[in-house]
């Protein structure tokens, strides 16, 4: 793995400690700004590799590099490209190689070694992200209504109060009474 950052081998872009302004840009190889800020007219594939500074080619496949930073295409598995220029068939899903850790048999949103070191912003906590966030889910139980009473501090299989009638219902979708879910216009859930 080649950092595009800096060109070191062994970490990613993501986790580089070289600040910004030092970085050489991903499309024209200059100092001084990203690649998404990039006013070169330079082609990508013209680009300097970032291992060993010739065109041609990228660092994840730069003949200078040592074997194992190497990447293979995501899409066919061969190497000398990457998958957005790949022009041969797609492998099956159980051969093709994950974004994160380069093993087979799963796509990168479902890679373990990411879901075990991802951090989540709403507890703090490994294993998953603020929008799975068990913590997060099970104090907004404790602050939005019941369904079936309209009390808080409790779910509504879990509701010791006899049921609301259907106009004092809150909808299961924006909390708010007079609608069912079915007819809510709001887009946002209720609870992420």
């Amino acid at each position: 793995m080649v950092c595009y950052r800096c060109g070191g081998v062994g970490h990613t872009s993501r986790d580089c400690s070289k600040p910004v302004n030092e970085s050489l840009c991903f499309r024209c190889g200059q100092p001084g700004h990203m690649s998404r800020d990039c006013t070169s007219d330079v082609d990508v594939k013209d680009a300097p590799c970032f291992f060993c500074h010739q065109a041609g080619h990228r660092a994840n496949n730069c003949p200078l590099a040592p074997p194992d930073t190497r990447q293979p295409c995501y899409r066919c598995g061969e190497e000398g490209h990457i998958s957005r220029d790949c022009t041969n068939p797609r492998l099956p899903r159980s051969e093709q190689s994950c974004f994160h850790c380069h093993k087979t048999g799963h796509y990168a949103r479902e890679c373990p070694e990411v879901v075990e070191n991802l951090r989540c912003n709403s507890c703090g906590m490994t294993g998953h992200i603020a929008r799975r966030c068990p913590e997060r889910i099970r104090t907004a139980r404790m602050f939005y209504p019941c369904f079936r009473c309209g009390m808080q501090g409790h779910v509504a299989r879990n509701c010791p109060n006899p049921r609301l009638p259907d106009e004092e219902q809150p909808c299961y979708i924006c909390g708010e009474k007079g609608h069912l879910a079915r007819d809510c216009k709001s887009e946002a859930p209720l609870i992420a």
